[in-house]
């Protein structure tokens, strides 16, 4: 049965923190004038590369309230 868990056995990053953390991310808020502000999430330390294809962005409206979706 152990089989079916094929990280059994690794050691974490000390540097990670603890799995219950929420992974750090940085933002950009984009201000537009004639269309929807957007707002771009991406993990920081990234090399110009990764950050090409390693990000998520969202517009206006897109985002609710947390407290009205529980």
């Amino acid at each position: 049965m152990l089989d079916n868990f094929p990280d059994r056995g690794r050691t974490a990053d000390p540097d990670s923190g603890p799995d219950d953390a929420p992974p750090t991310l940085h933002g950009v808020l984009l201000r537009r004038r004639r269309r929807p502000d957007e707002y771009t999430v991406y993990p920081p330390a990234l090399d110009d590369v990764d950050l090409l294809t390693t990000w998520m962005t969202a517009r206006e409206g897109s985002f609710v309230d947390l407290a009205e979706m529980r």
